[in-house]
């Protein structure tokens, strides 16, 4: 017979679990059968984009409330959190003063994120404990992610102007050394900056806590080889990404592939999905200036 403490801790330990499906219900067959519906090459309404940034940001700020007691577990440290709570306050911060400038639009300021966010921060002051998961040597990693995501969104970067030297999107080909030459200018960085915080908020806080944070935790928590749950994540992200197949094919089997096996490598070694974040954040904001400016 089962007694009812033993149901209820049964109860909670599928909870994590059920938040993490959800996480990837959105991520995949959600976001490919929208991109599908409306065609690969176009841009996806507001509403659409809208369900699944605001949905993912709260289903993982759900789970790092849930596994408060060992995020150390999902490579969740007080640098990630720092970024996942700060970085969509901020560039919601930077949204709003390009709203009363002109050169936004109210649409475009992550006005439920920011609310989630404040959330977070509030459980954090309840929870003191959660920020006292540092990072495994943390100034050697964030330097090493810097450092990456730059020869990254150096690489990115080119090979998205090849193409949209063939068509495929709207780039500029560049050689790599007038690609790097671009990154020595501050003007470029005041450039960059600002879409790097973007990237921050949105591709690696909405991605990373799901592919190198939670998914990666949960399954070495049942006992898989780290070796095999770095190919498997790596896998996922590239299925995730299939809208890039046929659109934009340098991005689909060079790109996407490698960014999961790199990015799946810093989390690991570093313990720490701050590492991946910056370099996603990084090399997502480079690559598309160099393509685009």
């Amino acid at each position: 017979m089962i007694s009812l403490d033993n149901l209820i801790s049964e109860r909670r330990r599928l909870v994590g679990p059920l938040l993490l499906i959800g996480l990837l219900i959105l991520r995949l067959p959600y976001l490919i059968g929208v991109s599908a519906y409306f065609g690969f090459d176009k841009s996806l309404p507001v509403l659409a984009l809208t369900i699944f940034k605001n949905g993912t940001f709260l289903l993982t700020a759900l789970l790092i409330w849930w596994e408060r007691k060992r995020l150390r577990e999902f490579h969740i440290t007080r640098g990630v959190l720092v970024i996942i709570i700060w970085g969509p306050i901020l560039f919601g911060l930077i949204s709003i003063i390009l709203v009363f400038g002109g050169n936004a639009s109210l649409g475009q300021v992550p006005l439920i994120q920011m609310l989630i966010a404040f959330w977070l921060f509030w459980i954090i002051k309840r929870n003191p404990y959660m920020i006292q998961q540092h990072d495994n040597k943390k100034h050697i990693w964030i330097l090493i992610a810097v450092v990456v995501g730059i020869c990254i969104g150096l690489i990115f970067g080119y090979l998205n102007g090849l193409q949209g030297a063939i068509g495929v999107i709207i780039g500029k080909h560049r050689s790599l050394a007038t690609a790097a030459s671009l990154l020595l200018s501050a003007q470029s960085w005041l450039t960059i900056f600002p879409v790097f915080m973007a990237q921050l908020s949105n591709a690696a806080t909405l991605e990373e806590p799901l592919f190198r944070g939670f998914l990666w935790g949960y399954l070495r928590l049942q006992g898989w080889n780290e070796k095999w749950i770095l190919l498997l994540q790596a896998l996922l992200f590239w299925v995730g990404h299939i809208y890039y197949l046929g659109v934009a094919p340098y991005s689909f089997w060079i790109i996407i592939p490698l960014s999961g096996l790199v990015l799946g490598f810093l989390a690991w070694r570093s313990r720490s999905i701050a590492t991946s974040m910056t370099t996603h954040g990084l090399f997502n904001a480079i690559g598309d200036f160099i393509a685009h400016h």
